[in-house]
């Protein structure tokens, strides 16, 4: 073999070429693990906060729920005015429930943000005054239908103290 000339399959770079294209492959294979793992985190997490949605939404259904009872019987018991409120606060509830089914998940965030954008001290009062609701509902580890007959006793104990 002539000095000057390489034997086949080597390359003038000290053979490094194969190396470079399988740390080409590496780089590549790990690049498309990645997405894949970050692909099924987010179809794991839309899964999970879809669920916790509708749970939110069962929630806030059962509260709205409660808070009519509790004013029509206000409204029989001749505490109209109190049982409107509860009335209207119903309303409202069931409203926010209507609004969280409508919309998906994107919507919600990009709603979120453009909100807290615009009047942020209002949404961090929202968020403790929120905090500290689910927390107390935590704390008292009751079903809706505990919640509601609950309800129900706290209602009559407040007409028994009026009359």
């Amino acid at each position: 073999m002539p000095k000057n000339t390489l034997p086949t399959g080597s390359s003038d770079r000290g053979g490094t070429s194969g190396g470079d294209s399988l740390s080409e492959q590496a780089k590549t294979q790990t690049q498309q693990a990645a997405g894949q793992v970050t692909d099924q985190a987010k179809e794991q997490a839309a899964s999970l906060v879809a669920t916790q949605k509708g749970g939110a939404t069962e929630s806030l259904s059962a509260v709205a729920q409660a808070l009519r009872q509790t004013g029509q019987t206000l409204q029989e018991d001749d505490q109209a005015a109190v049982g409107q409120l509860a009335d209207k606060a119903a309303a409202q509830v069931e409203r926010v429930s209507g609004y969280l089914q409508e919309r998906d998940m994107s919507q919600l965030v990009g709603e979120i943000e453009g909100y807290t954008r615009r009047s942020p001290a209002l949404v961090l009062g929202g968020a403790f005054v929120l905090g500290r609701g689910i927390n107390d509902l935590k704390q008292t580890n009751l079903a809706p239908e505990q919640t509601l007959d609950s309800l129900k006793e706290d209602t009559q104990w407040a007409k028994d103290q009026t009359r």
